[in-house]
């Protein structure tokens, strides 16, 4: 079983120029926990929730406190990647020996270019249900503009 299968293809990039504020409500707004940050189109980065509540502390409100800190401030760089042929058992090697959470899926010909997200709840599914859950490989990638707001750009079909 290959990643394809199993990853979320809807999928949102933001840019590094972000209020780190804004990203946290999105993640709020959108329930995911993990965002592929772009520049130009290209991967630069990723942030997750853990990197967010790390970076600040809570208002209590369950926003973090960031006073004008941006997203490129909090993001790992470099984030794993795997190809969309990754296969599952990799997949799950990857985030155990790596202890993290998401692996970004990218293009086979530009490791720059993200077209889907395979989350520990993704690998995790795969085990509770007699069949993978099948999910169309087309996918749509979504970008956030430096004001926060959310577009999207057309489907593109998986190779």
């Amino acid at each position: 079983m290959k990643a394809s299968i199993t990853m979320l293809g809807d999928v949102v990039g933001v840019p590094p120029e972000l209020p780190l504020r804004r990203a946290w409500r999105l993640m709020l707004e959108l329930r995911i926990r993990h965002l592929p940050v772009a520049q130009s189109g290209a991967l630069i980065g990723f942030l997750s929730d853990r990197e967010e509540v790390l970076r600040a502390s809570a208002d209590g409100q369950g926003t973090p406190e960031v006073d004008g800190c941006v997203v490129g401030e909090a993001i790992t760089l470099q984030p794993r990647t795997r190809h969309a042929t990754t296969t599952v058992s990799q997949l799950t090697q990857a985030t155990l020996d790596d202890k993290i959470d998401a692996l970004v899926v990218v293009a086979d010909d530009d490791r720059r270019k993200v077209i889907g997200l395979v989350t520990s709840t993704d690998l995790l599914w795969l085990l509770v249900v007699d069949e993978p859950r099948a999910l169309a490989l087309d996918y749509m990638v979504r970008t956030v503009s430096r004001e926060g707001a959310v577009s999207r750009e057309g489907t593109v079909a998986a190779a």
